[in-house]
């Protein structure tokens, strides 16, 4: 229930970074939740192949990983937490 907070996801390649924020309410086990969807499905990048943590700082960790044949995808995430 500690974790619950406004949480940012940066997505970036060498052609630009894009961000979302989102605020996560934990609540105890057993509670239904309604998931969220984006509201336009081609903003979802695919999937990452094989990530790599390839920095860790006391707030934040990076996801690395190649980019797919498009080369069109997010190559890293950071994860930070505030």
């Amino acid at each position: 229930l500690g974790d619950t907070g406004m949480y940012t996801c940066i997505a970036s390649t060498p052609s630009g970074e894009a961000s979302w924020k989102a605020y996560l309410d934990v609540q105890e086990f057993g509670v239904p939740v309604q998931p969220a969807r984006p509201t336009d499905p081609n903003l979802i990048p695919s999937a990452p192949f094989k990530p790599e943590v390839t920095d860790v700082t006391r707030t934040s960790v990076t996801l690395s990983w190649k980019p797919n044949f498009s080369g069109a995808t997010p190559t890293s995430y950071i994860i930070e937490a505030f």
